[in-house]
This record gives structure tokens, C-alpha cells and sequence, in this order.
């Protein structure tokens, strides 16, 4: 059985996550929720709110998130949380002393647990801890990194205090509290490198198999058509490659249950990059319908080919627009207009598409969707060609000591006991 969700993010109902407003906000999300026809939900739970100084927990908001929560599960809704956006005090702990660092993540785990970790279905620690390119909306991330010129670059993988925020997050929560781990499944393209823990598959496979006892749950993050720009909505090769990879006894994935934690399309208008569109072909909410209504079927299908899976999630990104919308880089506003909800509250022909399917009605869209690679990745695929030919990169080794992490190495390291 198909277990439709969407990303509700506290700070879509107020961006400053004040506990009064959120309480004032919280009905016309649950309304929408029951309009929608969802059976879950993804919650961010704010590190920094519930602990904004090293100590000290926000009793208000922890309030509102034990009364949301409770809510939620009283209208049939299950729960997926994620826990992540730490605060600056605990990430000054990661640069200073990492075992300072987890024994701060063992105590915000043990909040949560003891205060609603019985409401919780699935629980999320970090958030794409493989994305390069989080750092470009100001969110946190675990990577080693060296300074180039004005550039910070991530250069290596933690993965000792990665694999532990884990282990950490599976002993303190419940044992009907599945552990999710996610991973962006779409950076590849944009990469005019071969570089070993770069490529999502690369870097999940040693990650599962450092951390195998400690995740339940592998959720893929991908956005076909956004993300992936030219690809169109049934591009869902990860999905394929990840079905493999569940059947195979010798893989650190055997078993696993897989789901879909991140989808969607972003309604955003194109932008230039250099010379070329972002986008290859037309945007705006009309296609964001037409996408969803090709895209949510074919994932139906894919996903019922995981025989270990215990349930399959489909979780859509996002329910609204921001309030407050990111500005910068032209890239960022891509983030603004992935809701199936306008910051003004009305809805996007796109929700009543999600509603449709959720309740068994999938459109049927016989003519074909136009793909088209966009100029850029062409050039980074030649960019990995070159660099394979290359290897080893007596430059790269020059500039970025840790580049033995970002060399290939076998599919399937030794497991951790």
C-alpha cells in the first residue's frame, strides 16, 4: 500500500517559527491536509528551536510540536521527522571537538524521544548528508572542506561522525521508530569530475555499509525535470538501480526498505546560466500539473518491485510556497515554488492533480514528454570523460590533500559490526 505524504515544514507556516503563530497556522495546513487526501506528513523538527542555547529547551515550542504531533496522529496522519537544522552553538561544537558535537546530538535525540518519539513513524537524522550544494542556500552540512581562492570547497566525507548520528538516533529512539536515511539522488550531471563519494550511488553504498545496522529505511531524494533538468517525469533510473540493489545479498542495501523522500517539480520561471537556459523547456504551474500527473503513476509502479519493503512512501516536496522566500542566486528561487500551495494560499492546479491520484485517479497522458539535456551537462559529461582518462589528477591531489576520498573504490566496503 502506497503511503502518500507531503513536506510540511513549520517554517512555511511562519519563518520565524514563533510557537503563538504556528498554533494560529496550524488548522488551514491540517484542512488542507484533509483536502489533499494525505495519510502522512514530513516534519522538520527545528534543532535550533528546541534547543536555540546549550542546555536550555524552548518549552513553547516544545509545546506546539507535542500538540501538533498529537493532532496529526488523532486525524490518522503518520509522521515522518526530520531531525536536522542544528544550532550555530552545536555546529561550533562539530569545528571544535566532533564527540562534544554527538554527545549534543545524543541529548536533542533523547528530547525528542522521550517527548513524542512514540508519535513518530519514520525519524530522518540530517538532511542529504551527500549534497555539495546545500551550502549554497545557507543550509548546515558535515564535510570536510578546504579554501581555494574565495571558494570553500567540500573535499571529504566525516564519515565517522556521519555513521554516528545515526547509530546514536537508532539507540535512543523507539524500536517501532524506523531510521531513515536519504540521499539526493541527482547531483551526478552537474559534476565535470569522476570523483568517487560525488556520485549519490558511490557515496550511499559506503555510507550503507558503515551504517547497515543503524538504518531501516533508505529514502531517495529526486526531482526529474528540476534538479535533473531535461529529463522528464518518468525518469526515475534511481529508483531501478536501487531495486537491484535491494534484492542483491551482496549489497549493503539487501533488505532494506526503499521509498521516495523527497519528489517534486518546482513551478519556478527559467534562468540563464552563462549562455543557456537552465531549464531546456517551459515552466510555470501548468506543466508542474502536467508533470505530477505522469509522474506519480510510473513511481506507483516502480515502487511496487521492492518485495522487503515494509511500506512504500511517496513524499511529495512541498505543501506550500515559503512566506519568506530565499534571494540570492537565481537557483534559489527554484526552492520558492515547489508548493502545491501559493504563499497566499490558494491552490495550484497541480494540487488538484496530487489529489486525483491520491484518491486512485490517475490521468492518462498518452502524448509524449519533450526531453532535452540542457547545454551544461553535455559539458560536464564530457568534463568526466577527460578527467577519467586523466586519473590520477597530479592537479587535484595539488590542491585538495583529501583526494584520496574522492577516488573510486570498491562498491561494497567491509561492513561495520
Amino acid at each position: 500500500m502506497t503511503v502518500w505524504s507531503v513536506n510540511l515544514n513549520p517554517n512555511r507556516l511562519d519563518p520565524d517559527l514563533d510557537p503563538e503563530n504556528l498554533r494560529r497556522a496550524a488548522p488551514g495546513a491540517f484542512a488542507q491536509l484533509e483536502a489533499l487526501g494525505v495519510g502522512g506528513i514530513r516534519v522538520d523538527i527545528f534543532w535550533h528551536a528546541l534547543q536555540p542555547q546549550h542546555g536550555a529547551v524552548d518549552l513553547a515550542m516544545l509545546r506546539w510540536y507535542r500538540d501538533f504531533f498529537a493532532e496529526a496522529r488523532r486525524r490518522g496522519l503518520q509522521i515522518y521527522a526530520l531531525l536536522y537544522h542544528p544550532p550555530r552553538w552545536a555546529m561550533q561544537l562539530l569545528q571544535d571537538n566532533p564527540e562534544d558535537f554527538l554527545i549534543a546530538w545524543r541529548d536533542f535525540c533523547t528530547l525528542v524521544a522521550e517527548e513524542f518519539g512514540g508519535m513518530l513513524a519514520l525519524v530522518q537524522p540530517w538532511n542529504e548528508p551527500n549534497n555539495f550544494l546545500a551550502a549554497l542556500k545557507g543550509d548546515p552540512v558535515l564535510f570536510h572542506t578546504r579554501k581555494i581562492g574565495p571558494v570553500t570547497l567540500p573535499v571529504g566525507v566525516p564519515w565517522e561522525t556521519l555513521t554516528a548520528l545515526f547509530k546514536i538516533t537508532r539507540q535512543v529512539m523507539p524500536r517501532e521508530c524506523k531510521v531513515v536515511f536519504n540521499v539526493l539522488a541527482n547531483l551526478c550531471p552537474f559534476i565535470p569530475a569522476s570523483c568517487g563519494w560525488l556520485d549519490w550511488e558511490h557515496f550511499a553504498d559506503r555510507f550503507m555499509a558503515l551504517a547497515h545496522p543503524w538504518v531501516d529505511v533508505i529514502a531517495l531524494d529526486h526531482y526529474p525535470d528540476t534538479w535533473a533538468p531535461g529529463t522528464g517525469p518518468l525518469e526515475w533510473d534511481c529508483l531501478d538501480l536501487a531495486a537491484r540493489k535491494a534484492v542483491d545479498p551482496a549489497s549493503p542495501w539487501h533488505r532494506k526498505t526503499v521509498i521516495l523522500g523527497e519528489v517534486g517539480y518546482s513551478s519556478a520561471p527559467n534562468f540563464r546560466v552563462g549562455l543557456a537556459n537552465f531549464f531546456p523547456g517551459t515552466r510555470g504551474e501548468a506543466p508542474m500539473a502536467d508533470w505530477y500527473a505522469r509522474a506519480l503513476p510510473c513511481i506507483v509502479d516502480k515502487l511496487a518491485r521492492f518485495p522487503h519493503n515494509q511500506c512504500h512512501w511517496v513524499n511529495m516536496y512541498e505543501l506550500f510556497d515559503p512566506l519568506r522566500e530565499l534571494t540570492g542566486h537565481p537557483a534559489l528561487a527554484i526552492e520558492n515554488h515547489f508548493g502545491l500551495i501559493r504563499k497566499d494560499y490558494t491552490r495550484k492546479p497541480a494540487f488538484d492533480t496530487v489529489q486525483a491520484a491520491i484518491a486512485g485517479n490517475f490521468s492518462t497522458l498518452p502524448a509524449p514528454w519533450r526531453t532535452r539535456e540542457p547545454f551544461y551537462w553535455r559539458v560536464a559529461r564530457w568534463g568526466r570523460r577527460l578527467d577519467a582518462r586523466l586519473r590520477p589528477s597530479p592537479v587535484l591531489e595539488k590542491l585538495i590533500p583529501q583526494a584520496s576520498e574522492l577516488s573510486p573504490e570498491p562498491p561494497y566496503p567491509a561492513r561495520s559490526s
